[in-house]
């Protein structure tokens, strides 16, 4: 059942409705706004998930708001 709605979710013709971004190249960004290709997004990307000491301090930020993870199996 979830193969069948991500097949769905994922076809041109929906995602050209949704009007958000879409993963697909073929289908064009929402109206008024350039492709997702055009901007600047990923500055230092590489360099930021290497950073043990910084994505440590993310953790921790993101904690504060959402509280501990825990993971209640089930999951692999």
């Amino acid at each position: 059942m979830a193969k069948l709605y991500l097949a769905w979710y994922l076809a041109k013709e929906q995602q050209s409705r949704t009007g958000t971004f879409s993963p697909r190249s073929d289908v064009a960004p929402p109206a008024g706004l350039k492709p997702l290709s055009a901007y600047r997004l990923a500055n230092r990307y590489r360099e930021f998930v290497s950073d043990e000491a910084q994505l440590a301090d993310l953790r921790k930020r993101f904690e504060t708001y959402t509280g501990p993870v825990v993971n209640k199996g089930g999951v692999r």
